[in-house]
């Protein structure tokens, strides 16, 4: 099980290398709708900046 937390400045890397705006509160509620899975965190992840781009 993923712990949030850690993946949170990962995820803030990948969000700014794509040029994708968010806030702090969106990128919480993202990697938390991935129920513990990193492999969900990353599909949420994907999906959130191909919505965005």
């Amino acid at each position: 099980m993923a712990n949030t937390d850690v993946w949170f400045d990962a995820a803030a890397t990948i969000l700014d290398a794509e040029g994708v705006e968010f806030t702090d509160d969106q990128l919480d509620a993202l990697l938390a709708s991935g129920t513990g899975s990193i492999r969900d965190m990353m599909r949420g992840l994907e999906d959130f900046v191909l919505e965005r781009k």
